[in-house]
């Protein structure tokens, strides 16, 4: 899979990803992905605002929109604040086109959701951050967190490696 392209998620079929399967915890990731109703999986981050790409499903053609451009260097670029934040992240695609943005960076919880939150409250998306618990990345590593970026109105169900029901969130 290339950064720019979206590969249809088929249970048992993981040639888009970039990681050690011995440490991968498939279930609950084709938990999360099912409870969710997620289609499709892009690696890595949209050359828009996050919040376009979450609306969108797909980056702003620059060559069209120089203004847009524009206005998005100077607003972060819609990335997070911090480059670290956003490492073994990908973006999820539901049915209508409408995604999710998942990163799973080496930080924990605490010293990450400070600086996700005002980000999500800059940016007008939602954010919840979860300890190492919910990776399905590195499962129960206690220098991970997931951070979950969504649209306001999105309700990500995400599980841990201990409970069958989902987390209720608290985000921005």
């Amino acid at each position: 899979m290339n950064n720019s392209s979206w590969t249809k998620l088929n249970k048992g079929n993981y040639d888009w990803l970039y990681h050690s399967k011995e440490i991968f915890d498939f279930n609950l990731f084709e938990k999360f992905v099912a409870e969710n109703g997620f289609v499709s999986v892009r690696k890595g981050r949209g050359t828009c605002t996050l919040k376009w790409f979450l609306e969108n499903g797909r980056d702003v053609p620059f060559k069209a929109y120089p203004r847009q451009r524009m206005a998005v260097e100077k607003i972060l670029g819609g990335k997070l604040p911090e480059p670290y934040l956003a490492d073994h992240d990908y973006y999820f695609k539901l049915p209508h086109g409408e995604c999710v943005y998942i990163s799973q960076p080496y930080t924990s919880k605490e010293e990450a959701e400070p600086l996700v939150m005002k980000f999500a409250k800059q940016q007008g998306v939602k954010a919840v951050v979860y300890d190492g618990v919910y990776s399905w990345y590195y499962p129960n590593c206690e220098d991970i967190c997931v951070i979950v970026i969504s649209l306001p109105n999105r309700d990500v169900k995400m599980y841990n490696t201990s409970k069958s029901t989902p987390e209720k969130e608290k985000g921005v």
